[in-house]
């Protein structure tokens, strides 16, 4: 029986599967003449799942598809806030469900008082290890009500209460709720320190873990490595650090075991020491959900002896489903049924989290958005210094932009794939050749590339490009001599930090129990960073020591994200966003503005009170967002956008004036797309960049046309602006100063670069 024939009798196993019983994956092997041992340990197959008919309900509301996406209605109206989203679900209102088997990474999860697990992310909840998500209020609604004020669920657990009877706790912040039957008792939320005294707030995970289990009645807590076990009849605390451990996002008391979830995997460990036993971490989605069957690696198994290591598997989640997108077209990314999808470059199979992935020539995989709380593999920057961001088979370039497979730059990684799993770190270095080069760590593989070509001899093993240093890193970060004593790697596995001089090879290891488990690092603008989930903490590279207040949001400092932050402080976002400004300049009274995506920062008149960000669309409803050039000239301020050119009168207030928007065209004898316009004092000379050329346009006369050209040392720029210093020329996250724009026109060496955030805005984080 060939490979073809075999996948499609998979393939028509699993659509009639699909309409009955979730299937038994290991009893479908057996039955294929293949031994499948199991050492006798319980198996979680659907006993506590809910399985929707076909219509989907949502608690009182509906699930339904609706252009090609799922959809479920709200219970009640309301507001609140999540990862510093407003939302309104009004009655009825539709709401895009949230599909947990995308490796989901879940806030907390919790068996019911009747025991069905309950697994939870942002305002959606699941019932049991299939079916779809449902909005948290309709079972939960006081949880939502407090969402503005107090943020998502950290952790859930169930617990026998003084009634005798099961009750459910959720954490959320400084509070704790507890529900009796989906009833929040009376008097709560009661304060996290009085139902748990001696516990910190803001905990990351918590379960519960019975007397005979535990010595008595205990719940054990986990906040970054340190994990509290909480008695609770004396209340007495113990303390301790599994530095093993991965740091847990949500724990869960399954069948008399213990699991730590983390990312969309998960450790099974003792509850009182912490041991691990067996190999971990798995794929939550191959064990605790009913997601799409792995069917090559199940290809791969055939005629293999199987012996599991008998884990609680929930049973249900191998069925085979089927998007329905059947996509031809080739060359670009391109929307269908509302999904953005992205053409793969080359042919591969490769596993990712468990799960694998064939991409053929020119298949169409649908992107991910990198401002629904992304998890990043990796970040580094390349030789030329853009920032790129990893996640799976995917990557970003820069700040702003859609996802892009990695097999077009760095094919050799998405080849490794099958062998040797994600990409656990990324890093930057100058190699013996004096030039940069990028390293990425994936298992126990070290590949260097020079300009996005692997070098002769890559991959070596990771032993012997960083010996003393463990594999299965979790982040990597350069740091250089002068920023360390002497030149540096700092690695991350855990709780432990190591630190490896690259030219002794000693190795100091440290525990920074202080800080959160970094799933990926970045040196950026000399300062360090920690990403953790979707959000960052700022870190002195050698004491690892933190300033400020911290953790914040990723997605508002290091990318560009639509309607995100709509509570968060704008002013302190904006500023200290690394994000490139899409323009600046002055507006004509003697004020700068800079724009980037929905928000401007106008600088007060007198610079004694700083910048201040505003909505874009407030002051300029005509532009709406994302200006591409703005300048000012005769006391009006012109906006660029589209090919159109919208002017507007400067004052307490900006007004269009009468007869704008024109066409770019119209106005100024060109076509776009500019990258930035700037006009010095009173004269009449617009200076406009496109690309690596700079364009004079003399403004007193009609028509308007190019007078000069020259070259500028720059490839692109983000935005330009003429004051009374001069002009200052702004290029990612820094700007360069000249005194005139001849200067600029005829310089071939770049001036000092200025830091944008630290020297103009006054942030440094």
């Amino acid at each position: 029986m060939n490979t073809m024939l075999i996948h499609c009798l998979f393939l028509g196993l699993a659509l009639a599967l699909s309409h009955s019983a979730p299937p038994n994956l290991d009893m479908m092997m057996a039955d294929m003449g293949h031994d499948h041992s199991h050492d006798g340990h319980d198996h979680a197959h659907d006993g506590h799942d809910h399985a929707h008919d076909g219509h989907d309900h949502a608690s009182e509301g509906h699930a339904h598809v609706h252009d090609g996406q799922d959809h479920v209605h709200g219970v009640t109206g309301h507001d609140h806030v999540h990862d510093g989203h407003v939302h309104h679900h009004a009655d009825h209102e539709h709401v895009a469900q949230i599909d947990r088997c995308e490796a989901v990474e879940f806030d907390a999860i919790v068996p019911d008082a009747s025991g069905v697990p309950l697994f939870f992310k942002g305002d959606f909840m699941w019932r049991g290890f299939q079916g779809p998500s449902e909005l948290i209020n309709g079972s939960y609604k006081e949880l939502i009500e407090q969402h503005a004020e107090l943020g998502k669920i950290n952790a859930a657990l169930s617990m026998i209460a003084a009634d005798s009877d099961k009750h459910v706790f959720f954490l959320l912040n400084d509070k704790v709720f507890s529900y009796h039957d989906q009833t929040l008792e009376a008097g709560n939320p009661k304060a996290f320190s009085e139902v748990f005294p001696g516990i910190p707030n803001h905990v990351d995970a918590a379960v519960e873990c019975p007397k005979g289990e535990c010595v008595r009645d205990t719940v054990i807590f986990f906040k970054g490595c340190e994990v509290f076990h909480y008695e609770t009849q004396t209340k007495m605390v113990k303390s301790s650090h599994w530095t093993h451990m991965p740091n847990c996002t949500s724990a869960l008391r399954w069948q008399n075991n213990y699991y730590c979830f983390h990312g969309n995997q998960f450790t099974k460990f003792h509850p009182v020491t912490g041991s691990v036993t067996g190999t971990y971490p798995k794929d939550a989605r191959d064990y605790f959900m009913k997601c799409p069957p792995n069917l090559d690696m199940m290809m791969a198994d055939m005629g293999h002896d199987h012996s599991h290591d008998g884990h609680d598997h929930a049973h249900d989640g191998h069925d085979h489903a089927h998007d329905g997108h059947d996509h031809a077209s080739q060359g670009h990314a391109h929307v269908h049924d509302g999904q953005d999808h992205v053409h793969g470059v080359t042919g591969h199979d490769h596993v990712h989290d468990g799960h694998v992935h064939h991409h053929a020539d020119h298949e169409h995989v649908a992107q991910i958005d990198r401002c629904e709380a992304v998890e990043f593999d990796a970040i580094v920057p390349d030789a030329s210094g853009v920032p790129l961001f990893f996640k799976g088979d995917f990557m970003w370039r820069g700040f702003h932009g859609p996802s892009e497979l990695i097999n077009g730059s760095y094919k050799e990684l998405i080849e490794q794939h099958a062998e040797l799993g994600k990409i656990n770190a990324a890093l930057s270095m100058i190699a013996e050749d004096s030039d940069k080069h990028v390293f990425f760590l994936l298992n126990d593989k070290v590949f260097s590339y020079h300009d996005q070509t692997l070098e002769a001899g890559n991959p070596k093993a990771f032993s012997e490009v960083f010996p003393g240093i463990p594999k299965h890193v979790d982040a990597a970060v350069e740091c250089p001599k002068g920023e360390c004593v002497r030149d540096t790697v700092i690695f991350f596995k855990g709780c432990e930090v190591f630190h490896y001089e690259t030219q002794t090879k000693k190795v100091k290891s440290s525990h920074w129990t202080h800080m959160p488990n970094c799933t990926s690092a970045l040196r950026w603008q000399n300062n360090y960073y920690c990403f953790h989930g979707n959000q960052f903490t700022k870190f002195h590279p050698v004491t690892g020591s933190v300033t400020g207040t911290y953790p914040k949001d990723a997605r508002d400092y290091f990318m560009k994200c639509p309607n995100f932050g709509l509570l968060s402080n704008h002013t302190e976002r904006e500023r200290c966003s690394h994000v490139p400004l899409d323009a600046i300049a002055s507006d004509g009274l003697e004020r700068a503005v800079a724009f980037r995506g929905n928000y401007f920062l106008r600088e007060d008149e007198t610079h004694r009170d700083g910048w201040h960000a505003s909505l874009v669309s407030e002051a300029f409803k005509e532009v709406q967002s994302d200006a591409e050039a703005v300048f000012s000239h005769a006391r009006l301020l012109y906006i660029v956008k589209d090919n159109k050119v919208f002017a507007y009168k400067s004052g307490e207030q900006y007004q269009l004036v009468e007869g704008y928007p024109k066409t770019l065209q119209e106005e100024l004898g060109m076509e776009g797309p500019l990258d930035a316009t700037f006009v010095c004092g009173d004269y009449s000379i617009l200076h406009v960049i496109k690309g690596q050329q700079m364009f004079d346009i003399e403004l007193s006369v009609s028509p308007r046309a190019v007078v000069h050209e020259a070259r500028l040392p720059f490839p692109k720029v983000d935005g330009a602006m003429c004051g009374p210093n001069g002009i200052r020329v702004f290029v990612g996250a820094e700007y360069f100063e000249y005194k005139t724009p001849k200067l600029l026109a005829y310089s071939r060496m770049r001036p000092q670069a200025h830091k944008i955030t630290l020297e103009m805005f006054g942030c440094d984080h």
